[in-house]
């Protein structure tokens, strides 16, 4: 690199039409260049050298179909003078729901117990004291129906049929999206987040001139269960239950020698 350099300043120096400051810039810019050669050498040789060790982090996805799904609609009544009216409420908002899921072809629901609300008076400043101490403007009733099936479509129409279909009455509905087949994908996924890791070490190691030896350690990561397009990431593992379509990833931690 010396060599090249003073060949430059040669041949710069023996032309007398070039003036004293194009003559400087030049040898600043080839001094430049033998600067710049030192230090990629010097980094190329502070990436990896044989006797070294790589550490890297390997990857893996794939996109799944959730293959069960979880739905609970819960049903409330309108507010009643006492607790009798505001079953019998209830009980005739159920009905109707039931045969509209009847109607759509719903898995066999569950019902769960009903439960009676006081409604309490409650002052301007009361901040939601429940004791009643104002006394009682009246009661509700409330009940969920819930029901699991391996048709996911079904569901998310049915949640969807429904909130369209009853929107008159208080009726909230919630749907969980599993996929169950994780445990029997989850080493082919470690396999192939291992290879990923080898890909990665064999690119750093060839940036140095070296090659990638055995592994020395490796450990695997928590898995990743989130939307397809979602970027959420938790270090403890993340489980989106909201969506249907899910994105697994996993990862795992391996340190290669170098030779």
């Amino acid at each position: 690199m010396a060599f090249v350099l003073s060949g430059i300043i040669e041949v710069l120096l023996s032309y007398n039409m070039l003036s004293m400051k194009f003559q400087l810039s030049a040898l600043i810019i080839a001094a430049s260049f033998v600067f710049l050669g030192f230090a990629a050498m010097n980094i190329a040789d502070k990436v990896v050298k044989k006797g070294d060790s790589v550490a890297v982090t390997g990857t893996a996805e794939r996109v799944v179909v959730s293959d069960s799904a979880s739905w609970s609609i819960r049903i409330e009544s309108k507010q009643h003078d006492d607790t009798k009216l505001a079953k019998e409420d209830l009980i005739e908002i159920k009905k109707e729901v039931l045969a509209f899921l009847k109607g759509n072809k719903s898995p066999e629901p569950k019902e769960s117990m009903i439960t009676v609300t006081k409604i309490c008076k409650k002052d301007k400043d009361d901040y939601g004291s429940e004791n009643c101490s104002l006394g009682i403007l009246g009661y509700t009733a409330s009940q969920y129906i819930s029901m699991e099936t391996p048709d996911v479509y079904l569901v998310n129409n049915l949640s969807i049929k429904v909130a369209e279909n009853f929107s008159d009455i208080d009726l909230s509905n919630n749907t969980n999206y599993y996929y169950n087949n994780l445990k029997n994908i989850r080493a082919d996924m470690l396999s192939e987040a291992t290879r990923n890791a080898k890909e990665r070490a064999e690119g750093v190691a060839s940036a140095g001139g070296a090659i990638i030896g055995s592994i020395t350690s490796l450990s695997s990561g928590v898995f990743q269960v989130t939307a397809v397009n979602s970027v959420d990431f938790s270090d403890y593992g993340s489980y989106n239950t909201n969506a249907i379509e899910k994105k697994i990833t996993a990862t795992v931690k391996a340190n290669f020698s170098v030779r």
